[in-house]
Formats: C-alpha cells, structure tokens, sequence
C-alpha cells in the first residue's frame, strides 16, 4: 500500500514527462495486481480454515480418468 500511496504522491504532485508519468502508473499497476493476489490468497486461505475440505477415498476407474483428461 505504501508503494501505491507513494507512487500516486509523485503523480498528483509532481509536473512529470510522459515517459516519467507512466513509468509510475506501470509501477502502482504491478503493486495492485501483487496485493489483488496477496488478497485473493490470503481468503482463499481463510475459507479453507472456515470450511475444511474433507477428501474421501472412493473407488476409480484408471482408464475412465485418463479418458476425462483427453
């Protein structure tokens, strides 16, 4: 967030060339997308403590598994 905060700093506060300006914006993208995931794994991570998976075994055919991947 701190990178992002920065970033939007410098744009909003500084009178940039284009090339600046969007080297910046490429910046603050790639560090949303870093924390979109972080995000993203870190619910997938608390959806997993709140409703565990719970595996059974049950019996497979080999050959109707390799078919389904075709």
């Amino acid at each position: 967030m701190a990178l992002i905060r920065g970033y939007t700093d410098t744009l909003l506060h500084l009178d940039l060339e284009p090339g600046e300006r969007r080297h910046y914006l490429e910046r603050i993208d790639q560090a949303t997308q870093r924390l979109t995931t972080l995000v993203k794994e870190i619910l997938d991570i608390a959806h997993l403590q709140a409703d565990p998976l719970i595996l059974e075994p049950v019996p497979a055919s080999f050959a109707s598994l390799v078919a389904r991947l075709r």
